[in-house]
């Protein structure tokens, strides 16, 4: 196993940079042997470096084949840092890297041997990037993580990213596009909810209706079960999520530490939950389970009753079920109630998060988020 020090050090003039030292044992000869890298900016860069060279070192001094430069394509590179980083996420973030990489550097970029992948090749492709998709700027930081990588490992003597220009968008190359409902379109969904729709598909109604008045994320109310019910103190606990790996739907634990919450609901809320518990499968434990089997339903399905009842209420489509959880956000603060309590409805980790999202919303004080907010759209139901 490897032993890996860190060290942060001051060049002459005055950039302070780190060093990764790294002992590690010779697969092919059993003698211990010893490497140093440096150079790196930040010390969770050099751990990142030092994770992957601890694993990958021992074999490479076996056979060389991955530090063979001239074999080294941006495909294989990846190999070498996916290996350890899919073991430090949730498999649904996991999931999601891979394919970010897949579509959007690798099917580009993969088959270009590391040293030949220069500075004309890596501008042309981030401008390519940069015209067509929003989040550019994160796929650049992904392909410049590998190239650092690269250059930890000797690939490459240094990493050509950080001579490109990162191209920027006007402010003006598309118009910002509301992610919530104003009022009058909520209410005119959640009375369709009440009426219409409700006559059609009870369980969808109730769940529709549980992320409409607390904001929750869509895994968080789909993993929800009877237990996570307080009814004395009309509270429901949020301690879970479903999500999607490559084997399917499971049960993991919230996006974020924050995730883990308790919010309070209002009366007609206790209502609809009441009503649903006569409805269900009093065998299950999950409120919205299948109907074979107590488990969460497939983690697509709340989108599609999300879809009908959008059509059936004729309100404008924005994001898809994700706008309920905007619109709680947008209406709460601008109906008085503060970033932070907010903050805590929706599970952010950080107050930023919501401020990021939510800047151009009118800030007051309030108290009791969950039931007040529910409360004063009530008051507005037919």
């Amino acid at each position: 196993m490897a032993t890996i020090n860190y060290e942060q050090y001051t060049k002459k003039d005055g950039t302070k940079l780190w060093v990764v030292k790294i002992r590690y044992r010779d697969d092919s000869t059993g003698r211990l042997k010893a490497t140093t890298r440096r150079g790196f900016t930040t010390k969770k860069a050099a751990k990142i470096a030092a994770e992957t060279l601890s694993i990958e070192l021992p074999k490479v001094e076996k056979s060389k084949r991955y530090l063979d430069s001239n074999n080294m394509t941006l495909d294989k590179l990846f190999e070498i840092w996916w290996s350890s980083y899919e073991h430090t996420v949730e498999a649904s973030t996991a999931r999601t890297t891979k394919m970010l990489f897949k579509n959007h550097i690798l099917n580009s970029l993969g088959s270009y041997l590391v040293t030949k992948l220069s500075v004309p090749i890596i501008q042309q492709w981030i401008n390519a990037e940069m015209s067509q998709y929003v989040q550019y700027n994160k796929f650049a930081n992904y392909l410049r993580s590998l190239l650092d990588l690269a250059v930890s490992m000797d690939i490459i003597p240094i990493n050509p990213f950080h001579k490109i220009k990162i191209p920027h968008r006007s402010i003006n190359i598309r118009t910002p596009k509301s992610k919530a409902w104003d009022s009058e379109d909520f209410i005119k969904f959640i009375n369709t909810l009440m009426g219409p729709y409700r006559a059609q598909n009870e369980m969808g109604f109730t769940y529709l209706w549980i992320v409409a008045f607390t904001g929750m994320r869509r895994g968080e109310a789909l993993a929800l079960t009877w237990d996570d019910i307080d009814w004395d103190q009309m509270t429901i606990s949020v301690n879970k999520a479903v999500k999607l790996s490559s084997e399917g739907n499971y049960v993991g634990v919230p996006k974020t530490v924050s995730g883990n919450r308790i919010l309070r609901f209002d009366n007609m809320t206790y209502k609809v939950l009441v009503d649903w518990q006569t409805r269900a499968n009093p065998e299950h434990r999950f409120m919205f389970s299948q109907k074979s089997s107590d488990k969460p339903v497939n983690l697509t399905r709340p989108e599609k009753w999300f879809h009908a009842a959008e059509q059936l209420a004729n309100v404008p489509h924005v994001t898809g079920l994700h706008t309920l959880r905007h619109t709680f956000a947008t209406l709460a603060i601008e109906n008085g109630f503060t970033p932070k309590q907010v903050q805590y409805q929706l599970g952010h980790s950080d107050s930023a998060i919501t401020m990021d999202i939510y800047t151009h919303i009118t800030r007051r004080s309030s108290d009791d988020i969950g039931a007040n907010f529910a409360n004063k759209i009530d008051n507005k139901l037919n």
